[in-house]
């Protein structure tokens, strides 16, 4: 994104949200602009809990970041988009564990 402001930030999240529907929860870093009162009218307003954690910080995103590169490494051939686009296929249409927690051990 060319700016980083909260609202640039909550417009964009439209878009997103438009396309896959309104999470019940986002869950980012401490940014300013996602800490924002402005960014957090945006997400109260459209009903969205609002999780922070500690940027740089290998417990809060360490589980997602591994899932992911061993998951890009068993794609095979092409480039990083075709890679990235089977991935994310593979990983949304795979069924989740029963209490919906994202699969590490």
């Amino acid at each position: 994104m060319p700016s980083i402001t909260s609202s640039a930030t909550a417009e964009k999240l439209r878009g997103i949200f438009a396309t896959h529907g309104i999470p019940a929860v986002l869950v980012s870093d401490n940014g300013p602009s996602l800490v924002s009162a402005e960014f957090e009218h945006f997400l109260k307003k459209n009903g969205i809990k609002h999780v922070t954690t500690a940027p740089y910080h290998p417990s809060s995103n360490g589980c997602a970041v591994r899932v992911f590169k061993e998951g890009i490494k068993k794609m095979g051939e092409g480039s990083v988009e075709t890679k990235l686009s089977r991935f994310l296929f593979k990983y949304r249409s795979t069924p989740q564990t029963t209490t919906g927690a994202m699969s590490c051990s």
